[in-house]
């Protein structure tokens, strides 16, 4: 601890502290409603949760806490940036647990373990109650959680920035959901969660700050506490100790005692310490402090070292079709023995480290696998994933002509769902470990009559992978997110950056199906251009369907026509995710303004079938491809506007799909004085 922040605080008995006081964060919303609202980690209502918010320990020093304090409450507000009533609810077996993160908050781990401080405390183990309440803007609304901690904790902002994670139980909520009230403009904080309390992973926000208000009270006196830069690991296991006590004395602490199993002999003396634990097991560790001056102060941290115990853990891929999925342990640190279970049927299926598993059914239910790991003394250890074993779609992969640009085909998808692309396989000239990249065009109904156009396509995706060695190896590139294909005819153009396609010439058009798409072959050549016919594309189609995986999609599937700027395009800036806001910026509108339509076909609508023709109203060229389920009239700037759409956390609209395009106006284009945008459909999910 610093000598400035010792003399800053008075000498007074061992752990004395001053009247309880509160502090919110992040800063600036003591009196302020936050600028937006999320559904986490209170209005959740169905399923599971795991959240951790990373709060800046400027928050705090920012606002005159220079020293350490005993955090003793905590408060959630209800969202006030609209009217609201909220009749209450009630989650049980509610885990709270707060840490020093180790990092800063701006570079959290999408792994959670990894954001937790080697000081992590469970301080709330229970029911937690929303309560009732109602806010009118602009706020701020009233406090939907309050709590007072079980097991206060020590906090030192000088140590790093505050943790908080929340655990919420898979089922038992009962209520209404509601929102709570959040900060994303430079908030100073960061949220990592994942929709299941078992989750070890999630997903990552920086700028996202949910508004919560703490009750704490100021240390003085004496207070021992220390940290470690590894508390786990494989013996012989080497930790540097970290000592973070606080004394009020003029002086500071004078001396310090370290007992690493707690069997009451002194291992070291120094300050920072670094011990090794050279045999499996587990250990507490105490420390000992003194300043002269206070009564001395001990902290035990119970189970604080354990050597020899595993994270177990495990990736898959797909190998090859027929659910060909290879396994690989990941385990840390490295087990000595593997247990495999591929089917959730609790019989061991392979005892080897990295085995390979086929299921034999591409597309289904998904697969429960289980590895169980030991190493030495310490063990079972064991984790369970879903696996799912995407479908395939695969042409031939034994051509040897190199084409020019890409390769035409004809897509349909069947399925109605739609498909989402995980991977693609492509056959191409790429040197091994070359860099390469396929961009992915779709054009309404067929390639044919349209290579000439560039006008009629739209790119939807583009991964980049490096080449690989072997002659009928294809080069797989991920998509992230998956490219999302939704029902309907298509014309499909794959070009290959930074190489030339591979593939095969063929006398009569080829079809390669699944049940749920299906490609006829077509040609070669550059976009706009003219297609050289007769060649088949070498590649794979790997995707999943929502029911599979329930990945959110938006995806392109009908052009617009062309006012002063061109044509209005709609861009992505948010998938449509359970419980969270989708978001498209629509562009190229001349007077930065647009009718939006949303509707949930695009087969019909109450004008008649669909595309509808605007010619007969003036609007040459012009079409309506989207049911007139809802209208929207929006504003914006710049020539663009923004359409947002909260996603309820409601389970039945995982795999809802629904479709948007836009009527910008545009009094000089033609006589109905307004062109359309491109059109496009959306998925719902996770």
């Amino acid at each position: 601890m610093h000598p400035m922040i010792r003399a800053l605080v008075g000498l007074v008995a061992v752990h004395a502290v001053l009247p309880a006081q509160t502090v919110s964060v992040p800063t600036g919303t003591a009196t302020v409603e936050g600028n937006a609202s999320n559904a986490y980690p209170w209005g959740r209502g169905i399923g599971g949760l795991r959240m951790q918010s990373v709060y800046d320990s400027s928050h705090f020093t920012g606002q005159g806490i220079g020293g350490p304090i005993t955090i003793s409450g905590l408060r959630w507000r209800l969202d006030a940036s609209q009217a609201r009533t909220f009749a209450g609810g009630s989650y049980p077996n509610v885990t709270i647990r707060l840490s020093t993160c180790p990092f800063d908050q701006a570079v959290v781990s999408s792994t959670f373990a990894l954001n937790r401080g080697s000081d992590l405390q469970t301080v709330y183990n229970g029911t937690v109650t929303l309560l009732a309440g109602s806010s009118t803007p602009p706020g701020p609304g009233p406090n939907l959680v309050s709590l007072s901690l079980q097991n206060p904790f020590f906090y030192n902002p000088a140590s790093g920035d505050l943790c908080v994670e929340i655990e919420l139980p898979d089922t038992g909520y009962t209520g209404l959901l509601t929102q709570v009230d959040v900060k994303t403009t430079n908030p100073l904080a960061s949220r990592v969660y994942a929709l299941s309390s078992g989750a070890t992973t999630g997903t990552v926000d920086n700028g996202h700050g949910v508004v919560m208000q703490l009750g704490y009270s100021t240390v003085s006196g004496l207070r021992a506490s220390f940290l470690a830069d590894v508390t786990t690991g494989q013996s012989p296991l080497a930790v540097q100790f970290t000592d973070q006590s606080f004394s009020a004395a003029s002086g500071g602490i004078t001396s310090w005692a370290w007992d690493f199993d707690n069997n009451g002999v002194v291992d070291s003396t120094a300050q920072n310490p670094q011990y090794t634990f050279t045999s499996c097991g587990i250990y507490d560790v105490r420390l000992t402090v003194t300043d002269g001056v206070n009564p001395a102060d001990s902290l035990v941290r119970n189970a604080f070292v354990g050597t020899d115990a595993v994270t177990p853990g495990f990736t898959s891929a797909l190998v090859g079709t027929g659910g060909t999925v290879q396994f690989t342990d990941t385990s840390t640190p490295a087990a000595t023995s593997w247990a495999w279970d591929f089917d959730g049927d609790s019989v061991i299926d392979s005892t080897l480290q990295n085995p390979q598993h086929t299921y034999g059914v591409a597309c289904g239910a998904p697969h429960a696998v289980t590895l169980t790991v030991q190493r030495q003394c310490r063990g079972p250890f064991s984790v369970t994933k879903s696996i799912y074993a995407a479908s395939n779609l695969e042409t031939v992969r034994d051509g040897t002509t190199t084409l020019t640009g890409g390769c035409f085909m004809n897509l349909t998808v069947t399925n109605p769902e739609g498909v989402s692309v995980c991977e693609m396989e492509t056959k191409t000239t790429a040197s091994p470990s070359g860099p390469v990249t396929f961009e992915v065009y779709l054009t309404p109904s067929s390639y044919l009559g349209a290579t000439s156009n560039a006008a009629l396509w739209r790119l939807v995706g583009s991964a980049a992978t490096v080449g690989v060695a072997g002659v009928d190896a294809l080069e797989t590139a991920q998509f992230s997110p998956p490219l999302y294909l939704p029902t309907g005819s298509y014309g499909l153009y794959v070009k290959i950056v930074g190489a030339s396609p591979v593939g095969s010439s063929q006398t009569a058009t080829q079809m390669f199906s699944t049940p749920d798409l299906m490609v006829q072959t077509g040609g070669s050549g550059s976009l706009p251009g003219t297609a050289t016919n007769n060649r088949v594309w070498n590649g794979n189609l790997r995707y999943t369907t929502s029911s599979t995986n329930r990945d959110p999609g938006f995806s392109f599937f009908g052009p617009g026509c062309a006012g002063p700027l061109g044509i209005p395009g709609l861009t992505s800036v948010t998938l449509p995710k359970f419980g969270l806001a989708a978001s498209v910026i629509i562009d190229h509108l001349p007077l930065s303004s647009a009718f939006v339509l949303m509707g949930f076909n695009n087969q019909s609508s109450t004008l008649g079938p669909l595309p509808l023709d605007l010619s007969p109203f003036q609007a040459p060229g012009c079409s309506v491809r989207v049911a007139n389920d809802a209208a929207l009239f929006l504003l914006g700037s710049g020539n663009q506007v923004t359409w947002n759409l909260t996603i309820p956390p409601q389970i039945g609209l995982l795999g809802l799909r629904y479709y948007l395009q836009a009527l910008a106006p545009s009094p000089t284009t033609n006589g109905l004085g307004g062109v359309t945008s491109d059109a496009t459909v959306s998925i719902v999910g996770f």
